[in-house]
């Protein structure tokens, strides 16, 4: 399934993390960490070109989210990427949780914030820029 790289795409991966893959049953009381206050983040107009790192993140969301998720999520429980790659790398894949590694992870989420439109500035986003990433 080839997806698109707009704001859709971007809800639609972040699902994949907040809500989980399940059997439908009422999702458990929230575990996530409380949220983390960071600097905004300039976002642009649109999606910013995906360059290596998202190009990444974005098979790899193919490959283990959109079968629960679609292109269905939201980032509103989370204040940094920080924040974002804590709970995922904990709790996600739902039938797997933790089975990516860290840079599975990170490379996820760059791809959810490139698709959201936030500049990653072509750095790699990792856990030496990610707390100071707003996703909001």
């Amino acid at each position: 399934m080839k997806l698109s790289h707009g704001l859709g795409m971007a809800v639609g991966i972040l699902a994949c993390f907040v809500v989980g893959c399940g059997d439908g049953a009422p999702a458990e009381p929230s575990t996530e960490p409380a949220q983390t206050s960071a600097p905004s983040t300039p976002k642009a107009a649109g999606p910013a070109p995906l360059t290596g790192q998202a190009i990444e993140g974005q098979k790899l969301f193919e490959a283990h989210c959109t079968k629960c998720h679609g292109d269905s999520v939201g980032l509103s429980a989370f204040g940094t990427a920080a924040d974002v790659v804590d709970y995922v790398s904990e709790n996600m894949p739902r039938d797997a949780p933790g089975s990516l590694t860290q840079g599975e992870y990170f490379s996820i989420v760059a791809f959810d914030l490139t698709a959201k439109g936030v500049d990653l500035h072509g750095e790699t986003l990792d856990a030496t820029n990610a707390a100071s990433l707003s996703v909001r």
